[in-house]
């Protein structure tokens, strides 16, 4: 019922892709998606994840990460992440922000992982108000969860350092 709830809010939500948006049950394993040509698609399902069951937005790019999402996440937030996937793929645009770094709301951190990227500065990883990230490799990926209330923070990569940028409440 959850699925046939957001399929619903997602065809309400943005109308520019309701001939797109399919439901499928394949043996038990519900999952909706956004087609984005006869053999490609992004899709939002349930994933487990060691002992956790997240969301996940997958998009058809095999060595990107999913963006990760947890089960109390609003339905709102859930379409709109799924719609912003889809509509870059479709575009032929990068994931507008904050959706690419996995954020529902723009922040601190996001604006200053989009002046880095604009720089030509790898930016790996942003937590801000979603403190689910995926790690590690491709085949084996793992759940991080981050209290987002304690410290939101961004990784980025560069030729000869590797940066982790902090902002605390209590240190700012």
């Amino acid at each position: 019922m959850h699925f046939q709830t957001l399929e619903q809010t997602l065809r309400e939500r943005h109308p520019e892709l309701a001939e797109r948006v399919r439901f499928h049950d394949l043996a038990g394993r519900p999952l909706l998606k956004i087609l984005l040509s006869r053999t490609q698609s992004v899709g939002l399902a349930f994933v487990r994840m060691g002992h956790n069951i997240v969301w996940a937005v997958m998009d058809p790019v095999l060595n990107s990460e999913p963006s990760l999402w947890p089960l109390n996440t609003p339905n709102d937030v859930l379409v709109d992440a799924l719609h912003a996937h889809a509509s870059a793929h479709l575009t032929g645009e990068p994931v507008s922000s904050p959706w690419r770094w996995n954020e529902s709301e723009p922040s601190e951190t996001t604006e200053l992982a989009d002046l880095l990227d604009m720089r030509g500065v790898r930016v790996r990883r942003v937590v801000g108000g979603n403190g689910y990230v995926a790690y590690g490799p491709r085949h084996a990926l793992k759940l991080g969860v981050f209290d987002a209330h304690e410290a939101a923070f961004l990784e980025a990569e560069f030729p000869e350092a590797f940066v982790r940028v902090s902002l605390k409440p209590r240190l700012g």
